[in-house]
């Protein structure tokens, strides 16, 4: 029997909401009992990113917002400044998706990596300016190249693994509809 649109959408949301709950798992398992000088690439963000540029219609805006909404409260942050930073690359990423589409890789990189600075940037510059507590900018600084540099291999994951490819406007979708 031959899936309907909307229950590839649904699917692939359950997916990424799959991926993400894993993730916050995987943050919380103790690794090391000592501090490392290195913070963790923000996995989730790439993900969402590599997600809405290929196949925005698999990453809604309301979940993205409760999931990283979750994340600042699970990892300590202020609550919904990472997350409304994110949303606004998101929405930013989005807009451009078509263009992104038709574009080489490396172009695409450089968007999202400026993208994700503009969120790591608009992050510090709303707790600085709340006078909030913030992480050393050097951990700051060293998470947001490994985001950054980790995009190509959420990329390919996306594309084999889970299935997540870009289509150019026009296309017939495999199961049928046009975008």
């Amino acid at each position: 029997m031959a899936e309907t649109v909307e229950e590839r959408r649904g699917l692939y949301w359950f997916i990424y909401f799959g991926i993400a709950m894993a993730l916050f798992f995987l943050n919380f398992l103790p690794q090391q009992m000592l501090p490392t000088r290195l913070a963790p690439p923000d996995i989730l963000l790439a993900l969402t990113l590599a997600w809405t540029i290929r196949r925005p219609e698999f990453v809604p805006l309301a979940l993205v917002a409760v999931l990283f909404l979750m994340a600042d409260l699970l990892y300590h942050r202020p609550p919904g400044v990472f997350a409304a930073a994110t949303i606004i690359g998101l929405e930013f990423l989005r807009s451009r998706a078509q263009d992104m589409r038709r574009a080489a890789f490396a172009i695409e990189w450089i968007v999202v990596g400026v993208t994700i600075i503009g969120v790591f940037a608009l992050t510090r510059i709303i707790t600085g300016l709340a006078l909030v507590a913030q992480p050393p900018l050097g951990l700051s600084l060293v998470q947001m190249a490994l985001t950054i540099a980790i995009y190509p291999v959420v990329v390919v994951i996306s594309h084999y693994v889970f299935g997540v490819r870009s289509t150019l406007q026009g296309s017939v979708e495999d199961i049928g509809s046009r975008l």
